[in-house]
Parts: C-alpha cells; structure tokens; sequence
C-alpha cells in the first residue's frame, strides 16, 4: 500500500472520528439546553445561537461525500466547538441543579426544628421532602421547579405556613428557641460553606447582610436570657432565621 493512500485512509478517518463526535456532543447540548428551560433557566440568547450554529455545523459535515483534509480539519474544528458548548451549558446545569440540592437542605434542617416543637404536626411536610429527595435521587430536577404538586416552592410555602401555625399554639419561648437553633444550624453550613469559598480563593460580598442578620438574632438571643420573650420577640426571631 502507497504512502499516499494511507494519508487518505488517515483524513477519512480523522473525519468519520470528529463527525461522530461532534453528533453525540451536539445530542448532549441539546438535553442539557432542554433541562435548563425544564428548571425555569432560560440560557441567554446567544447560547440558543450557538445551539443553532452547531447544529448547521454538523448538518454540513453530513453532506460531505468526497472527504479532503481540509474536510478532516473543519469536522475536529466543529467537534472541538460543539464540546466547548456542551461544556459550558453542562456546568450551567451542574451549577443550578447544585443550588436546588442546598435549597433543600436547608429547608431539611428548617423542618427539624419544627419537628421538635412539641405538638407541631410536620407529617405533610416531610411527605413533600420525601417526594424531592426521590427527585434529586433521580435527577429529576424539573420537577422540582415546575411540578404539578410537589415543588421546592412548595415546600417553602408548607414551613411557612407550619411556623406561623406553630408561633400562634406553641409557648413564646419555646417557638424563639427553636428559631434560634433552626438559625443556628443554618450558620453552621453557611460557615462551612464560607470557608470552602476561602480555600478557593473565590471572591465574596455578603457581610453586610450576615451582620444584618447576626444583630437580629443576637436581639432574640438577648430577650431570651433576660426572660423577656415576648410576641414582638418572636417575630424578631422568626425574621431573622429567615434572613428576612
């Protein structure tokens, strides 16, 4: 076999590798941009572009009959763009996905607490998490910002109306306590979280807020220890395990 025809048989191969690549990668774009609009993500107009140039892309290395080198170039040329698109949709969604997931958690430890107060019914609340907890299990994060019953919204709504359930039947004191540890909790993950960010050098600005929210707290913390719990103190709790 000549030289020249093994440089042919090289190029066509370069070629039929690039052209199934780009074809895969283009098919996984597509699935990430679909479950990005799935959360309620709408990806910016150019990543819809992108989508739509890709798919041309392909399209033409498809039409290719009598493959050239210079054919060979463009197919990894297009398959190199279609993975930096994927690439970036893909983290899109890894970082979303991720955001449900802590959304969740701390909604778990806002129902813990809840579930400690004494005479509080939390039963329809951890029905829904046990429901999102199968969701996230399987991936199915759409559900979980557009489901017909058992949403992240949701489930907010539930622990919102519990609490204000639970601070109109339960003892002031106990309801401000519970507040306290439900925020305290919730620091705790919050520094973790803080100091993984440190570690990687990530820039942050939101001290302004946690001060805003730790004098809030420290006002309940004090009405509880000189025993001066009162209903104006409770909300002032509730407030500020909210962040709001």
């Amino acid at each position: 076999m000549s030289q020249d025809h093994d440089t042919e048989l090289d190029h066509w191969d370069v070629f039929a590798d690039a052209q199934e690549r780009a074809t895969e990668t283009l098919g996984y774009a597509r699935s990430r941009y679909q479950e990005l609009t799935n959360l309620s993500v709408l990806p910016d107009e150019i990543y819809a572009t992108a989508l739509g140039d890709a798919e041309e892309d392909v399209e033409k290395l498809d039409d290719v009959l009598d493959v050239s080198p210079d054919d060979a170039t463009r197919a990894e040329a297009v398959a190199d763009r279609t993975r930096l698109l994927a690439d970036v949709l893909d983290a899109m969604w890894q970082f979303h996905t991720e955001l449900i997931e802590v959304e969740i958690s701390l909604y778990k430890t806002w129902y813990e607490g809840l579930s400690d107060l004494s005479g509080v019914d939390t039963s329809e609340v951890r029905d829904t998490i046990s429901s999102l907890s199968a969701f996230v299990e399987n991936e199915n994060y759409g559900q979980l910002r557009s489901g017909d019953h058992f949403t992240v919204s949701r489930l907010r709504e539930q622990l919102q109306e519990h609490d204000e359930a639970a601070r109109e039947s339960v003892d002031a004191s106990a309801y401000v306590s519970y507040c306290l540890e439900t925020a305290g909790a919730f620091e705790d993950g919050f520094t973790a979280d803080l100091k993984q960010l440190v570690a990687d050098d990530v820039s942050i600005s939101i001290k302004t807020a946690r001060k805003s929210v730790t004098e809030t707290l420290d006002a309940a913390r004090d009405a509880v220890k000189n025993e001066e719990v009162a209903e104006a103190t409770a909300q002032l709790a509730r407030v500020g395990m909210e962040g709001r």
